[in-house]
């Protein structure tokens, strides 16, 4: 079947500036690498628009394993049109450049974070509202409500710092999840829990998804039992389901455990 006659049977559906293009797996599966599957050409603000899908370059085959002669996929586009939005504001105004200015200045802060021997001046009103838990300790019956400072145990400085970026700028401090460590991305998954930041949490699932390789999907799937992630947990099954995969993991924990 040639690319063209593919990219003829796709189902294209249009909802307001919000764009669907749908294909079935079957149809796809045949595409080489680097070749790509095109949608109709769609009309949304005044500009016409194509998607361009490239079924090789996906972690697509990875997870499909069952079943695949009735499997099918959506792929949704929603677009807009930013320029009228941003268009004469100045940068300065970003709401979260200004929280992230707070970060990097101690003249406002009202609590210092002890961990270890290292000091984190902070803003109790930002702490408690990222964090429950750190709310019931700033403003709860807690001896810790009345004190300037507050010491935590149980988590490095490198990964308390790393959590303290997010909970002000709602990213990781490097704002680029491709450079954090897969290692990083557990101590952090295991402190947004603990702290029940579910935005980090799912950044870091997100990462760790992505991450799963042979060496490290026995503590990836632990992680996700100990800290009751589904996703993560399923992330992991699938990839030890994988052709190939279940016999080299299972002589990798014979080997730990030896």
């Amino acid at each position: 079947m040639e690319i063209s006659e593919i990219a003829e049977s796709v189902e294209y559906i249009r909802t307001r500036t919000s764009h669907r293009f749908k294909f079935n797996y079957t149809q796809i599966r045949i595409v080489e690498v680097e070749q790509f599957v095109s949608s109709p050409v769609f009309h949304a603000l005044g500009h016409d628009w194509v998607i361009d899908y490239y079924p090789k370059a996906s972690r697509i085959n990875r997870f499909i394993y069952t079943r695949i002669d009735h499997w099918s996929c959506e792929l949704i586009c929603s677009i807009d049109d930013s320029e009228k939005f941003s268009q004469g504001v100045p940068k300065s105004f970003n709401l979260q450049s200004q929280i992230e200015k707070l970060l990097e200045s101690s003249e406002t802060a009202d609590v210092t974070i002890v961990v270890e021997n290292h000091s984190f001046r902070s803003h109790r009103s930002i702490l408690a509202a990222r964090s429950p838990v750190l709310k019931a300790e700033l403003y709860g019956n807690m001896v810790e409500a009345t004190q300037k400072q507050i010491k935590i145990k149980d988590i490095c400085p490198k990964v308390f710092k790393a959590m303290l970026h997010f909970m002000y700028t709602d990213s990781f401090p490097c704002c680029d999840s491709e450079t954090v460590s897969a290692e990083m991305a557990q101590h952090l998954f295991v402190a947004a829990d603990r702290y029940a930041i579910e935005g980090l949490k799912a950044l870091c699932e997100d990462k760790l998804c992505d991450s799963i390789s042979l060496d490290s999907v026995s503590s990836t799937l632990a992680l996700a039992e100990q800290h009751n992630s589904p996703r993560l947990k399923n992330s992991c099954l699938e990839f030890i389901a994988e052709p190939g995969i279940m016999l080299s993991w299972m002589s990798s924990c014979q080997l730990m455990n030896m």
